[in-house]
């Protein structure tokens, strides 16, 4: 089935529009028109000669060295009887490798992975990843997806054809998406080839959408609209500003969606002026932004809080012409700081008193909602009792199941907190000083060639002044790749955090007792402070495992496999209140070898003068609150955040846990609300 000839010249006429730089589209959308009559065989000769071509362009990795060295774009359609979604892949690379080892995967030749998203409903999508090559095959749907009768589930739901002729390679798919196929709305779709040239070393990745990770974030796959024979398309185009004075980036997508068909809408980039432009089906549109917070994926230190357009917008959109939505204001509202009736609450906290209790959940929840926070779980403990344990959300935006006080998290780097007590259970039997040279126990082969590491000690490694960068082998495990370095100053002189070295001084651990590092920290700190649902690699408890989120998009990113007492902790708020009270009872030590462990060691240094002095301790950091002196520590592991706080001198401290991106800015504004600010400030 060919689209008809109204059709073709209206595309004609909007490629004769888009071909000049400012009319360019700045959106990741393709269309699909229906097709029938098309074999699957490489050949694509029976394909609708009007389908337009995408170039997949993005790289990441070696450049090409002109266009006979890579050159790739993609073209799709669809059958609507038989719901049959049709993506011809097309490369031009004059090298082409092929694997015939055993195991080979990917990124061992060329190849092609095709991502598609039935679903692709903002919050709740689940891409499948089907990979191929010459002679290879794989598809990967992460575990804790549901599975919606729109998914392909299986290769019995797929055929692929890839064909060689001269310097041309064809990948040629069929997928069978059931009810996810419907005329007038829009799917995920994306792709990442990866080009093995054999005159080079180290392989290159182009895809077409916005970034990479797609397999396990569904956000990051481009748009595919599948159009009825009928449609045709024309060009919105806009602008955004903020209402006023507002520092934080302006918001960065814009969304256009159908006003009499919801299911059919488009994303477009907003560039640094605010400009937005993209070609859509002719149709009628609301404006919505993407996402409803400002900056939804940046750092600690930028702002971030609620935005939305000041006045609802739509858009007529006209074929063949450019349609121009105006300029549009962006509001930037405050966060509900006015919702916290005090501060430094925890001192008085009666966990008995339901008014007490009633306004820390009231807050603990509207700051959720505020910033769109999928899952948090909340516990309190004083004077060696948890006073407050609650949940609040969901774990995974796909299913909506509530949040339960058993529900697992990332503890990110709180996991090195409960390391570093399991070693000074250690020190203090007598297995290891804290200053003695760590390579005489197991030298670390990837810095032995830099002499400065053979003064480093247990002390260096505990308060981050090893000389080591956080992840410089690539993330856990990575050391084992053997990759050279050296260190960025001499042990003791400076501080730098550093996750790689606290997994070396677990090996060094291994290597005092010859047993594995989480026999070790279950002997020594999971079965002394009575904690039983916590573990560094993957378990049955596991199926209790929150999922994380940028923004309120899902993201999956495995289990993992490789036990790192910097990062790997799954655990619970309720696990952690043991955990606190444990520690701030001082008990499993000494108490010389505790005083030792959060002695203040070094004063870190201080971004601004005005800001709040902390401290590292063996393990653990101090800072200043308005309730007391507090130690503890946080973890941040992108999609999950988290923080543990003590405050020693009056027994009592907060564990919170959250699953997406900005839950720093809820756990910043309960510190606040419960430890208050120190004096002076």
């Amino acid at each position: 089935m060919r689209r008809t000839a109204r059709t073709s010249l209206l595309i004609c006429l909007l490629a004769v529009l888009t071909q000049s730089g400012a009319l360019a589209d700045n959106g990741e959308v393709a269309f699909a028109y229906p097709a029938s009559g098309i074999e699957i065989d490489g050949d694509l000769s029976d394909w609708p000669e009007s389908a337009r071509r995408y170039p997949i362009e993005r790289i990441q990795g070696n450049a090409p060295d002109g266009s006979t060295d890579f050159n790739a774009g993609f073209r799709a359609a669809y059958d609507g009887e038989k719901k049959l979604l049709l993506v011809a892949v097309e490369v031009l690379d004059d090298s082409h490798v092929v694997s015939d080892e055993e195991g080979a995967d990917w990124t061992s030749q060329d190849s092609c992975l095709l991502y598609v998203d039935p679903v692709h409903d903002p919050g709740r999508s689940a891409p499948v990843l089907f990979q191929a090559g010459e002679k290879y095959r794989e598809l990967t749907l992460a575990d804790l997806r549901p599975a919606p009768t729109e998914l392909p589930k299986s290769w019995d739901d797929v055929k692929v054809a890839v064909t060689r002729q001269g310097d041309r390679t064809t990948y040629e798919w069929q997928v069978q998406m059931g009810a996810g196929l419907q005329a007038g709305r829009t799917i995920g779709l994306d792709h990442l080839l990866f080009d093995e040239d054999e005159n080079r070393e180290g392989g290159t990745y182009f895809h077409w959408g916005r970034q990479l990770g797609k397999s396990s974030n569904a956000g990051r796959l481009g748009d595919l609209v599948l159009l009825p024979e009928d449609a045709s398309l024309g060009f919105a185009r806009g602008y955004l500003v903020w209402d006023g004075p507002v520092d934080a980036e302006l918001p960065r997508r814009i969304r256009l969606r159908s006003s009499e068909n919801p299911a059919v809408w488009v994303d477009a980039s907003v560039d640094q002026s605010g400009r937005f432009q993209l070609s859509v089906p002719a149709d009628t549109y609301d404006i919505e932004l993407v996402y409803s917070i400002a900056s939804p994926f940046s750092g600690w230190g930028d702002t971030q809080g609620r935005v939305a357009l000041k006045e609802t917008a739509s858009l007529e959109v006209d074929a063949g012409q450019i349609n121009d939505a105006g300029t549009l204001q962006v509001v930037h509202h405050r966060a509900p700081g006015y919702l916290i009736p005090e501060q430094g609450v925890l001192a008085t906290f009666d966990g008995n008193n339901p008014k007490h209790v009633a306004d820390l959940t009231h807050f603990t929840e509207a700051f959720r909602r505020y910033y769109d926070i999928p899952g948090v779980t909340l516990a309190l403990v004083k004077d060696g009792e948890i006073v407050y344990h609650e949940t609040f959300g969901v774990q995974n935006t796909l299913t909506g199941e509530p949040v339960r006080k058993d529900t697992l998290y990332e503890a990110a780097s709180i996991s090195k907190s409960m390391f570093a007590y399991a070693f000074m259970r250690l020190v203090e039997r007598g297995l290891i000083d804290l200053d003695k040279p760590l390579h005489e126990v197991l030298p670390f082969d990837n810095i032995a060639d830099d002499p400065r590491s053979k003064l480093i000690t247990a002390r260096h490694v505990l308060t981050h002044q090893a000389g080591m960068g956080n992840w410089p082998f690539g993330g856990p495990g990575s050391y084992a790749n053997g990759q050279k370095g050296e260190l960025n100053y001499t042990p003791g002189e400076d501080y730098s955090y550093s996750g790689t070295m606290i997994n070396y001084l677990g090996r060094v651990a291994e290597k005092l007792t010859g047993k594995t590092i989480e026999e070790i920290v279950a002997e020594e700190t999971f079965a002394t402070m009575g904690m039983t649902d916590t573990a560094f690699t993957e378990n049955d408890s596991f199926s209790r495992r929150a999922m994380g989120h940028f923004h309120k998009m899902p993201n999956f990113s495995g289990h993992p496999s490789y036990a790192s007492m910097a990062s790997s902790a799954h655990t619970n708020p309720g696990e952690l209140a043991r955990f606190m009270i444990g520690l701030m009872e001082g008990r499993g030590l000494e108490p010389g070898t505790h005083a030792e462990m959060w002695k203040r060691h070094l004063e870190l240094p201080r971004d601004d003068e005005e800001d709040d002095p902390s401290w590292t301790a063996l393990g653990f950091f101090w800072q200043e609150t308005g309730v007391g002196s507090a130690v503890g520590h946080g973890g941040n592991n992108g999609d999950f955040k988290c923080e543990m706080l003590m405050v020693p001198e009056i027994k009592a401290g907060m564990a919170v846990m959250t699953n997406n991106n900005v839950g720093h800015q809820l756990m910043q504004a309960l510190q606040a609300y419960l430890m208050g600010e120190p004096e002076g400030d």
